[in-house]
């Protein structure tokens, strides 16, 4: 089945927000930006002519704000999910955001780690939605509660860190090598080395011929 390509809006009055968010955008093929806006009015006239899936939104805009422009979205109708990727961090925009029916909330300054998530999770829950006939409570309790580890199952880095045992097939590595290599913490590289050991992707032993504390090495079986 084709993968679907989702049209993405980025609507913010920071030019450099504006880069960031489409540098990011671009690396998921998943993903395509259909237009970029530093003014809400522009934006919602826009958004009212052509199809889009997403819009990335900035909430501290000034005349019209990223919340007045949610608000004109719902009432003109205009299927389109949106994100909040914004400065504001009061308890109260976040209130506010999450009733008018934001999909996810992204503070700034975000890391790109962060946002791939964001992605991750809304383009897991939209192909999710569009693929059922009929929602029972199950399906909707696994749309809208689905855990962090399927979110970054479907992500690069598990691919990432399979790509470093692909490149060296023979070879056994330790978490600090596959950490380094891959350019990610001990403690996540941990993380998924156990849960693709689980899964029979990769093997596990133990070395003794340290001179010193026995370690772990990992190999593709």
């Amino acid at each position: 089945m084709e993968t679907k390509q989702f049209r993405v809006v980025i609507v913010d009055d920071d030019p450099m927000v504006s880069y960031i968010s489409r540098e990011y955008l671009e690396r998921d093929c998943r993903f395509a930006v259909a237009g970029e806006f530093a003014d809400g009015r522009e934006a919602l006239h826009f958004l009212c002519g052509n199809t889009v899936d997403l819009v990335l939104l900035e909430l501290r805009m000034p005349e019209y704000s990223g919340e007045e422009l949610m608000k004109d979205l719902l009432k003109n109708d205009v299927p389109a999910d949106v994100i909040p990727v914004t400065a504001e961090r009061s308890g109260e925009s976040l209130g506010h955001a999450l009733r008018l029916g934001a999909a996810d909330y992204l503070i700034k300054p975000f890391t790109y780690e962060r946002f791939r998530q964001c992605l991750e999770r809304y383009a897991q829950r939209a192909q999710i939605a569009a693929g059922l006939k009929a929602a029972d409570q199950e399906a909707v309790d696994h749309l809208l509660h689905m855990p962090q580890a399927a979110v970054d199952a479907g992500g690069g880095r598990e691919q990432h860190i399979m790509g470093c045992f692909r490149n060296a097939p023979e070879r056994s590595f330790t978490v600090k090598e596959v950490a380094r290599e891959a350019g990610l913490s001990d403690v996540t590289v941990r993380r998924y080395l156990k849960r693709l050991a689980d899964a029979g992707r990769i093997m596990s032993g133990i070395d003794y011929n340290t001179g010193g504390h026995p370690r772990i090495l990992y190999k593709l079986p």
